[in-house]
């Protein structure tokens, strides 16, 4: 538990001046405007991006999710690097197919920094998983979602790490859920 919570802590925040300058390139130099509230320290932070609490002018509580800058260009090189250093060590079986398992990385890290993409597949999961009760998809914000930036509705719960303290039908009732999607 103390591990998942210090990695979670540990995650470097984007400074007040790189955030500024990327909400105003992705939703015009007027931002601020959009949200009645805007915090700028961010509650949450993963390796493409960091996530900030905001409310909008209607009063809904959003999280805003911003990609920091160049995560997005760095991907080709990066896999290259990655595949050279691999190559060097020559330390992987021979017939494994390497270059396909690039080709693949290289895909699915591209769609986890497309928040376009991201911000419609919300959409579709929520409208698929609607009649479920047992599962919430939040609300996003299409006005408020470009490349590098996704906004949606702002829900609490617990990590999966902080429900190992929770009663046995519980854990077996979230298990159960996961494995059904």
């Amino acid at each position: 538990q103390r591990i998942f919570d210090r990695v979670r802590e540990s995650a470097d925040f984007m400074p007040l001046w790189q955030l500024e300058k990327v909400m105003r390139a992705e939703l015009g130099s007027d931002w601020r405007e959009k949200f009645q509230e805007f915090q700028n320290e961010p509650f949450a932070a993963a390796s493409i991006g960091q996530v900030h609490q905001a409310v909008l002018l209607d009063g809904s509580e959003v999280a805003v999710k911003v990609q920091y800058p160049g995560v997005a260009k760095s991907i080709d090189s990066d896999i290259r690097n990655l595949m050279s250093l691999i190559s060097v060590m020559a330390f992987l079986p021979e017939g494994l197919f390497i270059d396909n398992i690039a080709k693949h990385m290289k895909i699915e890290l591209a769609q986890e920094c497309d928040y376009i993409r991201e911000a419609k597949c919300g959409d579709t999961m929520g409208r698929i998983l609607a009649q479920y009760p047992e599962y919430h998809v939040p609300a996003v914000h299409q006005e408020l979602c470009s490349t590098q930036v996704l906004t949606s509705q702002y829900i609490t719960g617990l990590t999966i790490d902080n429900c190992v303290s929770l009663p046995q039908h519980t854990r077996n009732f979230i298990a159960e859920s996961i494995l059904k999607l």
